[in-house]
């Protein structure tokens, strides 16, 4: 993949860093595209409640919606890649995430798409993967803009926090859908 510096509007400063947006990336990042396509396809029993609890909590504001989203599934146990798969990565669709449970990035993909079919724009979301260094791990979670603030929707934290509250996470890529950025 190759970085093309840009000037984009759609390039969210993250956690204090710059992006450049990768153009054609989303196409590269061939573990999300297959999580975009089964997720599209799903709808099991145990997503539409989550999906009506979501909307019974969150009423008519994006931001209830958005804290409804985050508490719902970070209900979900906590599950790693490796206990149940013996594999170290494994992305999971929203159906396979809320019936079984899972790490990191299942939670936030589950809070990307259930926003998406909530009626939040691609444009107002961006799924991250970077490395926490208090941790020193990879991790992944969602952030969300709403007006000209971005809330972080991690499954550390019942509610959603601002950017600043996580001083030691680094990004190393954001995307949605449609598009792929890098941060320097």
């Amino acid at each position: 993949m190759t970085a093309v510096p840009m000037t984009d509007a759609s390039a969210w400063r993250l956690f204090g860093r710059d992006a450049v947006r990768v153009p054609n990336g989303i196409g590269q990042y061939a573990i999300w595209s297959d999580v975009v396509r089964r997720a599209r396809v799903g709808g099991s029993p145990a997503w539409q409640r989550i999906i009506e609890r979501v909307q019974r909590r969150g009423g008519g504001s994006l931001f209830h919606l958005v804290c409804a989203t985050n508490a719902i599934l970070n209900d979900i146990p906590y599950r790693s890649d490796e206990a149940r798969f013996r594999v170290r990565d494994r992305w999971l669709d929203p159906d396979s995430f809320v019936t079984f449970g899972g790490d990191c990035e299942d939670f936030a993909i589950a809070k990307y798409f259930l926003l998406r079919r909530l009626g939040v724009t691609e444009d107002g979301l961006r799924l991250v993967t970077g490395v926490d260094a208090d941790r020193v791990s990879g991790h992944a979670l969602l952030a969300v803009k709403l007006d000209d603030e971005v809330l972080v929707l991690d499954n550390r934290y019942r509610w959603p926090q601002p950017q600043d509250q996580f001083p030691s996470f680094r990004p190393q890529l954001s995307f949605n859908e449609t598009d792929l950025w890098l941060y320097r």
